[in-house]
């Protein structure tokens, strides 16, 4: 497993009790030891603070094994919920270093672990566990090690084909728009890369570009950008966004698919793709 590169020192401050002396509110024991989750202070004066050693805590937890993640977020769950304050600052805490794209460390199995356990917690309000819920159901979209979605293209001149049709080994999905300037640079180091270019000329691989976005005809002005070696398409009448086939929270969007369209990659950046191609 991959060494984490977001360790930092520990900075834990242990609050005093609330002033209800409710200790109940102070786990004896783990990485919050002390910590009065009942107490808002720190959160409100120096959340800078709270906010690394919540990072110094995900470091620490990273490795657990599921079934005692389970576990550690199911205490972590029950100590937040005390507090409206504290439920709302550390589930954006988890959000923001989990489950943003290029957050650090982004580590989606992880914070799909804590919105099952969060949204099962008898402690979480019902009306808080909505939009978990959705977030659950998006992210269990074309996991890694599932079969991707399939869904129809539209090539420049009018006639569609299906991408599980695709035949090659691989297939590399690149949901993108021509106009959007990550895009643009992300499609150059793709065009350049010689690696990439061996593959496709020796049929282990297809690269798919797919507009997602509503202007068809921006797309194909734009189309003579794109590589001679790939295919180019749009998704007609936006059916990937709008059905939520495949959840694009950011563009460009890479998915890299093995045998029998197995996800291998998913979301991922063009260096996590080099990387991939070249093991």
């Amino acid at each position: 497993m991959k060494a984490l590169s977001f360790i930092i020192t520990i900075t834990l401050i242990c609050c005093a009790c609330s002033s209800n002396n409710n200790t109940s509110c102070i786990p004896t024991e783990g990485f919050w030891q002390g910590y009065d989750f009942c107490d808002t202070t720190l959160i409100v004066n120096n959340p800078s603070d709270v906010e690394r050693d919540f990072v110094e805590y995900i470091n620490q937890i990273y490795y657990m094994e599921k079934d005692s993640l389970k576990k550690e977020f199911d205490e972590f769950i029950r100590y937040i919920s005390l507090s409206p304050r504290s439920e709302e600052f550390f589930t954006e805490l988890t959000e923001k270093y989990l489950y943003q794209y290029r957050s650090t460390p982004h580590i989606e199995s992880m914070y799909l672990t804590f919105l099952e356990r969060y949204t099962a917690s008898p402690y979480i309000a019902n009306e808080n566990k909505i939009r978990p819920q959705m977030q659950i159901a998006d992210i269990s979209k074309n996991t890694v090690g599932s079969i991707a979605t399939d869904f129809t293209y539209t090539l420049p001149n009018g006639s569609t084909s299906q991408m599980h049709d695709i035949k090659t080994p691989l297939t590399l999905l690149y949901f993108n728009n021509p106009l959007c300037d990550e895009c643009s640079a992300t499609l150059e180091e793709m065009r350049n890369n010689t690696l990439l270019n061996d593959m496709i000329k020796n049929g282990k691989i297809t690269v798919l570009s797919v507009y997602v976005d509503d202007n068809p005809q921006e797309w194909k002005e734009n189309i003579s950008h794109y590589p001679s070696n790939w295919i180019v398409a749009m998704d007609d009448g936006r059916v990937i966004d709008n059905e939520r086939l495949y959840v694009l929270r950011i563009i460009p969007s890479i998915y890299l698919l093995g045998e029998s369209k197995k996800v291998i990659l998913k979301n991922a950046q063009w260096n996590d793709v080099k990387k991939e191609l070249s093991e």
